[in-house]
């Protein structure tokens, strides 16, 4: 099972990236601050998060088994030469990833210092669908 967003467990998996692979060090240094700022977002204790390889996964789901439209994976952060792509459907329940190698969906390339006002952007439109799609 995932964590939520809020545990730490993030922010100690990021810094132990770096301590033990020189070529995510980097990465991974520009990506700990911004998981310790999300984990303090309103929305940190509904969503959850997880690695999968060198990029980190947020979505309403706990884990594998349980992501399906109604849980859905909401993005991901990848590394970018230049600091990090953020990936996530064009819309609210759109399909996005990477297939047979290629990005699918919508990819920002962020800064530092913009990451986490697109993060929130987009972890609210989602929630934002989902609490309209229980209220129906």
């Amino acid at each position: 099972m995932w964590k939520l967003l809020s545990d730490s467990c993030h922010v100690k998996a990021a810094e132990t990236y770096a301590a033990r692979a020189a070529v995510l060090r980097p990465f991974m240094n520009r990506l700990t601050p911004v998981l310790r700022t999300l984990s303090t977002r309103s929305y940190s204790n509904q969503v959850f998060g997880h690695w999968s390889l060198a990029v980190f996964h947020i979505g309403t789901a706990p884990s594998y088994e349980f992501s399906n439209p109604l849980y859905p994976q909401i993005l991901c952060i990848d590394q970018d030469k230049r600091g990090f792509l953020v990936g996530c459907g064009e819309s609210a329940h759109s399909e996005w990833g990477i297939s047979n190698g290629k990005r699918v969906g919508c990819w920002t390339q962020c800064t530092s210092d913009d990451i986490v006002s697109i993060i929130d952007r987009i972890v609210e439109r989602e929630l934002a669908d989902l609490n309209r799609s229980d209220a129906s």
